[in-house]
């Protein structure tokens, strides 16, 4: 969601749609060169185009400067002006369709400019008749005639053999007044000759109609360069151009829809996702009134020219907006759920009327190249000391490993680096206790690999942790996969950054993340020395938005926090990690749509009020006709917040709204208000319309009234929707955050193509058109390219006593960035938190980055989606199961915590208690107080086992069990 960009691109769920500017253009006059590449003769004076001047043997062209997508049709209008003629007058202009060059220039004379031009169409205004030149046998029908000339891919020419259609009954051309041109061109449709047709003056019948197919002359992904090009000889004239428009896709002489405009991919050959390919047009427009039926979405594969994807007929919101889980892969990308990265790709759509018309139902298709990016980078994790004895374990049971007795040739686990420079082994010993050898620091740090021998009986083992301390004290665990290696045998695994192994060989001196042997159980890092990642609870399913008590117990059992599940239920989870349903089925329809797509819609803000505990949500919920409706509910508890008892329905907005860009968040302001903010449905108009709910952010009483001080409230009318706005002329704002130091409101949108979070002030225009430029209204920081940003948090001492955070981080805005949806494996754009200095002013400029506090580094789905902050650190859910999912919905997401544990420099002084001294057994406590950090009472003692002694195997066996997040 785009869920990531989507819920809203939370997606992207929270997705993203990006709306762009059509490619047509409208040049009313030429008061200088912009848009325009000039060769030869012509320039620009007066505030008009001049090809040519009235000299003899003169020659030149001008085409607009970007390459226009003349394949699924267009229209141009242009008007000239012929005058000065001397010794009767030559040669004339043409309009030219090529894609030879962007300055393509022929000969002058009689060949007007394009004779010998390749991969070209010229419409020539030929005001010279000639019979033979230096272009052979021309052989013009007169000296006043229209002609289209092409020779497909070959060496265009002049000469009358090469015309398509002609015309010789028209007006003097050359008689020094303003003369209009309309030159349209229809491609091929369901088998039929596609046409072009030229009008002089007369506007309405054309004075020429062609077969043509523009195909034939080699596009570049349906775009060529179009323009002039005209030619004086021994005779000459001055060859003006006054205006030029011209339009993409119009419909041509029938009662087609207009053709689409492709906003998303917005730009050609623009890299997108391979995981998560956002597709959007812009809306449909019909020139007989008729309605959209529905959107046939195709995606080609360029190298082969293969149909790999397609959604035909596509109804709902997926007829201007889809992802392509609403669509079926085929061909050779049969059973696949992406697009192969770093290829080349088309798409296509094409917009269908109800009118029932065979002949006219379709509208031309229109297509956009673009470019899968390469897939996430996946770092090695790197390393040049283990500082103490590993602890490890069987993955399943959390018992210690413990290699089979073993005589002169034992069994063994290395970690190493690709070089073979040892940071630790394990040994197989005597059976009751492995051997280890744990070297002095490497002298580098090292990707590190690690290496198992099979010893002289072979080596057999399920999956294991191997968790060990760095040089930093930082924990780090290496999952290995189930071993079975032969007697006298080795196997390699690359380690990523997160633990994840990947098979390897004793060859390679640099990780290769090719193969996966086994995905880390912790796939999130902390990218900021003195924070750990800890896995708080799981088992959840499509967790979006999480909601904390505002003064939970301290008991296991107590209530902490909520959380929303995107299918319907909120669920509880207690201090101690324990889930249940706090209430279920608060979505009355089946959500069995797609990921990325029409799935990314339900229920998804929570907030809790401060006075009664009770839990407010915004949730998408089914009329009969089956229309999804925006709502705010109000849930009541009469056990302590532990189960909902009744649900009210605070606010039913009659809109109709579908994935993402849907109701969202929600908060309670200082004023007692709830805040609402609520997407746009995917029409960009509803923002600015105060007769709508959608593309607002709302504020309402906690009993779903709306506020006589709200902006635009006017109960003389009675109440409507403009009542309860507080802002407008929003998309997608998804996410929101209050400081409470200064009052600081941030809504945090996801755009098209760029991303936004600004402050909230009652009563403005946040300005959204349908375009990414809109996106930069208001904005105190736009993500350019769009990251998917969902939701934002505040740390400060005023929520639970700033989370347990050092002082440095009172004040900062922490964003979780979801990325693409759905998306595999590591992500440059998105899949990690990132950190803001805000102004303390309440202006709401960002003073700095602080960079990225933690970032996705596994192998699987997981991304970040709700964040809050909590009692003991910052939470955040991970939206989908991240290994060995059958699909996005399937549960085993989780609640994370990050928490700050102490600065690195403590840890690693060999004066661990500051007392001036060294090696002492204080030295040692301090030590183990330090990486144990505040897990729980125990772990703060040396004697780690409780049994009334220090220093033992037991305790330090204890204490590996703690850093490794089991039971102490």
């Amino acid at each position: 969601m785009r869920y990531l960009r989507h819920l809203g691109a939370a997606a992207s769920l929270i997705c993203c749609l990006a709306t762009s500017a059509l490619a047509d253009f409208n040049l009313a006059s030429f008061p200088n060169t912009n848009g325009l590449t000039l060769a030869g003769n012509a320039a620009v004076t007066n505030s008009l185009l001049r090809l040519t001047p009235s000299t003899g043997n003169q020659a030149g062209s001008a085409y607009y400067t970007a390459q226009q997508s003349v394949a699924v049709g267009f229209s141009t209008t242009f008007t000239f002006r012929i005058s000065q003629q001397s010794g009767g007058g030559a040669d004339g202009f043409a309009f030219l369709i090529q894609t030879a060059s962007a300055n393509a220039l022929g000969g002058n004379g009689c060949r007007i400019g394009y004779h010998e031009l390749t991969n070209s169409v010229a419409v020539e205004f030929d005001t010279h008749q000639t019979g033979s030149c230096v272009a052979g046998d021309v052989n013009d029908i007169n000296d006043n005639h229209i002609s289209i000339h092409t020779q497909g891919a070959g060496p265009n020419s002049a000469s009358e053999a090469a015309s398509i259609g002609s015309a010789a009954g028209i007006p003097n051309m050359s008689d020094g007044a303003v003369h209009t041109v309309k030159i349209e061109y229809t491609p091929p449709v369901g088998g039929g000759p596609g046409a072009m047709m030229v009008y002089l003056d007369d506007l309405t019948t054309p004075r020429i109609t062609a077969p043509l197919d523009l195909g034939a002359i080699g596009l570049n992904s349906g775009r060529a360069w179009v323009g002039f090009t005209a030619a004086t000889g021994g005779a000459a004239e001055r060859h003006d151009i006054l205006s030029w428009s011209l339009t993409e896709g119009a419909p041509i002489g029938s009662n087609r829809p207009r053709t689409p405009t492709i906003t998303e991919p917005n730009t050609d050959f623009r890299v997108v996702n391979g995981q998560d390919v956002h597709m959007e047009t812009n809306p449909f427009f019909s020139p007989i009134g008729a309605n959209h039926l529905c959107t046939d979405w195709e995606i080609w594969k360029t190298s082969g020219n293969e149909l790999v994807w397609r959604a035909a007929c596509a109804t709902g919101v997926e007829r201007l907006h889809i992802h392509l889980g609403d669509g079926i892969f085929m061909g050779s990308y049969a059973g696949r759920t992406d697009l192969e990265a770093s290829s080349n790709f088309s798409l296509r759509a094409r917009h269908r009327d109800d009118s029932g018309d065979p002949a006219t139902e379709y509208s031309l298709w229109q297509q956009r190249p673009f470019i899968t990016g390469a897939p996430g980078t996946n770092l090695a994790m790197i390393i040049e000391d283990v500082l103490v004895a590993p602890l490890w374990t069987d993955a399943a049971g959390g018992a210690s490993i413990v290699l089979p007795a073993a005589g002169s040739d034992p069994a063994s686990v290395t970690l190493e680096s690709g070089a073979g420079g040892v940071l630790v082994t394990i040994a197989a010993d005597n059976g009751i206790a492995n051997t280890v050898i744990n070297p002095p620091p490497l002298s580098d740090h090292v990707e590190v690999r690690a290496h198992i021998y099979g010893g002289a009986a072979g080596l057999t083992l399920p999956a294991t942790n191997l968790s060990i301390i760095n040089e930093h004290c930082d924990r780090k665990t290496v999952y290995l996969p189930p071993l079975s290696v032969a007697a006298g045998a080795h196997a390699y695994y690359w380690v990523s950054a997160a633990g994840s192994t990947y098979t390897g060989n004793a060859s390679q001196a640099h990780s290769n993340f090719t193969t996966l042997a086994r995905g880390s159980d912790l796939p999130f890092l902390a990218t900021q020395h003195g924070y750990v990642v800890e896995k708080f609870a799981t088992g959840l399913q499509l967790p979006v938005n999480i909601a904390f008590v505002p003064n939970p117990g301290p008991a296991p059992d107590d209530v902490l926090c909520y959380i929303t599940e995107l299918y319907g239920t909120v669920k509880m989870v207690t201090r101690s990690g324990a889930v249940s349903d706090y209430r279920t089925g608060l979505i009355n329809f089946s959500p069995t749509g797609a990921f990325p797509g029409s799935g990314e819609q339900g229920l998804t803000g929570i907030c809790v009020d401060p006075d009664n505990g009770d839990v407010f949500v915004t949730v998408l919920q089914a009329d009969a006709q089956g229309n999804h409706h925006p709502r705010v509910l109000r849930l009541h508890s009469t056990d302590g917040g532990r189960t909902a008892s009744t649900v009210t329905t605070l606010l039913h907005m009659q809109e109709v709204q579908g994935q993402s860009h849907q109701v969202s968040h929600i908060n309670i302001g200082p004023d007692g208000m709830l805040y609402v903010h609520n997407g746009d449905g995917f029409v960009a108009s509803t923002g600015q319309d105060l007769t709508r709910f959608r593309g607002k952010v709302l504020r309402m009483t906690k009993t779903g009234a709306a506020p006589a001080d709200n902006p635009f409230y006017n109960a003389t009318d009675g109440i409507s929707s403009r009542d309860y706005v507080y802002a407008y002329g929003v998309r997608n704002p998804f996410g929101g955050a209050r400081r409470l130091s200064d009052g600081l409101y941030v809504a945090i949108e996801n755009g098209p193509s760029v991303d936004r979070f600004m402050k909230l002030v009652a009563g403005r225009n946040y300005l959204w058109d349908g375009s990414d430029a809109s996106m930069a209204n208001f904005a105190i920081y736009n993500w350019n390219p769009s990251r998917g940003p969902v939701n934002g948090a505040f740390i400060e001492p005023g929520v639970f006593g700033g989370s347990g955070f050092p002082p440095d981080k009172m004040g900062q805005l922490f964003i979780s960035e979801s990325g693409p949806t759905y998306a595999n494996g590591t992500q440059t754009l998105g899949k990690r938190i990132r950190e803001f200095k805000v102004d303390g002013s309440g202006n709401g400029s960002v003073v700095g980055e602080a960079g990225t506090l933690v970032e996705y580094a596994g192998a699987g789905r997981a991304t970040v989606v709700g964040l809050a902050a909590g009692p003991d650190g910052l939470y955040f859910t991970d939206l989908y199961k991240d290994l060995n999912a059958a699909s996005p919905i399937e549960r085993g997401a989780s609640l994370y915590r990050v928490r700050y544990v102490q600065t690195p420099e403590t840890c690693c002084s060999a004066d661990f208690d500051g007392d001036g001294d060294t090696g002492t057994d204080a030295d040692i406590e301090s030590f183990f107080r330090c990486l144990a950090g505040d897990c729980c009472a125990n772990c703060q003692s040396a004697d780690f086992n409780l049994d009334g002694d220090t220093g033992t195997d037991a305790d330090i066996e204890s204490f590996f069990r703690v850093l490794a997040g089991g039971p102490c």
